[in-house]
This record gives structure tokens, sequence and C-alpha cells, in this order.
């Protein structure tokens, strides 16, 4: 399926099946000797002088008219305990049956109200897979997307608004 972008004008082949952000919101560069951003976790050091943790994973939307999900990668804070937990298993196995975390999401997702802060578990599942992060409950749109699905005309209205952002 191809589509013409309302945005650009221009006709892209295939539909999207994720959009992602390198960095949680937050992340400037670094401004610490201490502070680092890989793929999948981040270590910041906020304007008062203390670090803050972050892990990369997906807010995944059902799409309710075709075969593949829709997934946001997206970025989570972690408390200090958390994140060192999630360090210490990273590369074990046995990290499939480690409970969920809390945190915040860190990323500001066009197409939405402000979606930074809103709360999640942090589920870090089997070392081949990205962390699934799992929407508390609530009315916010982005969690009612999650939970009861999308269709094919919101994810292109969504690529649009996170491939061209205003």
């Amino acid at each position: 399926m191809s589509w013409t972008c309302s945005r650009c004008g221009e006709e892209h082949e295939g539909v999207p099946h994720d959009l992602a952000f390198d960095a949680p919101m937050h992340w400037d560069g670094g401004r610490s000797e201490h502070d680092e951003l890989t793929d999948d976790l981040c270590v910041w050091t906020d304007d008062g002088g203390e670090p803050a943790f972050f892990i990369r994973g997906l807010i995944t939307l059902p799409v309710l008219d075709a075969d593949d999900d829709f997934r946001f990668g997206v970025w989570s804070s972690l408390s200090a305990a958390s994140f060192g937990r999630v360090v210490e298993l990273w590369d074990d196995p046995a990290r499939i049956e480690e409970d969920p975390y809390f945190g915040w999401l860190s990323n500001s997702i066009p197409g939405y109200p402000d979606t930074v802060n809103l709360p999640l578990s942090v589920i870090t599942g089997s070392l081949e897979l990205r962390p699934s992060f799992l929407l508390h409950d609530g009315e916010h749109p982005l969690v009612r997307e999650q939970r009861e699905g999308i269709i094919t005309a919101r994810v292109l209205e969504l690529a649009e608004l996170n491939l061209h952002p205003a």
C-alpha cells in the first residue's frame, strides 16, 4: 500500500509499523562525565546535579484493520534502584521473571496532548526483545489507543505528524 503524505506531498511505500525517538526529551548531550546515552539506556545529570535514569522501550498500539501492530520506540524514566536492577539483569535470561518496574514516559509524542510523565510499567521480557511499556489506566488518548487499538488511517496520521513535526 502506498500513501501520499498531506504534509510533504510525497508518496510513501508501505504503512509504517513504528516510530522511534533517539533519546529521552531531557537529553542534551550530557553535562557530566557520567552521562551516557546508548541505544537502550541513558544516564543524564539534571539541572540540580542529580542523575536521572532512562530505558528505551515500546508502546504498542493494536491496529484493528491490519495484521501488524504499530509501535512507538520511546523512553521511560526509572528510579536509581530500578535502573540498577535493569543493568544487573540486562544480559541475563532470568530478567523475563522480573516484576514490572514503574516509570514515567519521557518523550512528547506528536499527535497527542502532552505525553510526558504519563505513568507506565516497564516490562523487560526476554533478551531478544526491547522492553515493553504498558501505560497505566486513564483517559489520555494514548492510553486509550493502547488499550482499544487504532485503524490504519490513524497510523498514517501519526506517521505524518511524527515525520513532519510542526
